[in-house]
């Protein structure tokens, strides 16, 4: 229902045995309508996909006022167009999500972890490349680099790594040991140094843990901006040491957390003396487009996800030259036919839709 957290949710199911996989790096304060309307998801993308893949139905207000009905209530009933992934990430722009559907999953099957500190990104690229070819499915796998973990806890003793890995599994005990081993081998293969394997009950929550160890926690107050970068998965390592070069060499903070095993970095940019200044902005924009450059020429892109006070109305959240005219022109029809008036959350969409 409209409001309903995620955490409330999950306290809601965890009485049944069930559980949500969405984990968005905003927290379990987020609420699931505004989930969806961002699509945002956090480290179990890798295993359970995100709000899109998760949503069988929801209903949405639309801009005249009129609640309308998509998807059902069980998979097998879903036919026809699925107008859910219409209002799915559009931001608001096209109708308020008031109730939506969605599946769950059962906590009956155990999670491990193991976590790995390398001090060369590239080494961590043939781990992850390692990982995802042999007989392994991780639910998640998680790369943070540039400081941007906290010091507590067993993230803390791998802290002393430049880069840190973290791979998590879901399956029966035999499954979990077998994957957890094949692993281990892979990160111990390129150099990796502390190699921690926590407990059943820990493994839950080093995961969680990076929702306070992350760029968009530790270091994400004060000026700066934060970005989402796509890119093939062979292409990590060299981008993120790009993207580290082109802040650094402006003065900022480089912190990077890495969806490894789908090519999603969200990154964040932080200004070195703590304070906005006239340099803030010139800097910033030559960071932005140097860091769209460099996803541009490896075939991706790059999305501003938040920006301080300064830089709200310098730096563009979309870049539109990786979707060209044709995409822009079907997203500018979309909202002419659902909100003519441009009453739902107007400017806020790729193309100041």
């Amino acid at each position: 229902r409209a409001g309903a957290t995620l955490r409330a949710a999950n306290e809601f199911l965890v009485e049944r045995g069930q559980f949500l996989p969405l984990d968005p790096l905003e927290g379990g304060g987020a609420t699931l309508g505004g989930i969806c309307a961002a699509n945002s998801s956090g480290p179990l993308r890798l295993g359970f996909g995100t709000p899109r893949d998760l949503v069988l139905g929801m209903e949405v207000v639309m801009a005249d006022g009129t609640p309308v009905r998509f998807g059902a209530k069980v998979v097998k009933s879903v036919a026809g167009f699925d107008l859910n992934k219409l209002y799915i990430g559009s931001l608001g722009t096209l109708g308020f999500i008031t109730e939506v559907t969605l599946k769950t999953f059962s906590l009956k099957v155990r999670e491990g972890a193991l976590l790995a500190g390398f001090d060369e990104a590239g080494a961590v690229q043939s781990a992850v490349t390692r990982i995802l070819s042999e007989r392994s499915l991780p639910v998640s796998l998680e790369w943070l680099t540039g400081g941007s973990f906290s010091s507590d806890g067993l993230l803390g003793e791998a802290a002393g790594a430049r880069n840190i890995l973290l791979v998590s599994f879901r399956d029966n005990d035999a499954g979990i040991a077998g994957q957890l081993d094949r692993a281990e081998e892979a990160c111990r293969a390129w150099g990796a140094g502390p190699v921690i394997r926590p407990g059943p009950e820990e493994s839950d929550a080093v995961r969680k843990s990076l929702s306070r160890a992350g760029p968009f926690h530790a270091s994400a107050r004060g000026p700066g901006f934060a970005c989402r970068v796509g890119i093939p998965l062979t292409r990590i390592g060299e981008t993120v040491e790009r993207a580290r070069t082109v802040g650094e060499a402006e003065g900022f903070r480089f912190h990077g957390q890495v969806h490894a095993g789908n090519g999603i970095i969200r990154m964040r940019f932080g200004w070195e003396d703590g304070k906005e200044d006239p340099l803030l902005i010139g800097r910033a924009e030559r960071a932005v487009k140097g860091l769209r450059q460099a996803a541009a020429r490896v075939g991706g892109y790059a999305v501003i996800e938040t920006r301080s006070s300064a830089l709200r109305d310098k730096l563009d959240l979309f870049d539109e030259a990786s979707v060209g005219d044709p995409g822009r022109r079907l997203m500018q029809r979309a909202k002419l036919a659902l909100d003519p008036k441009r009453i739902m959350n107007p400017g806020r969409f790729f193309g100041r839709i």
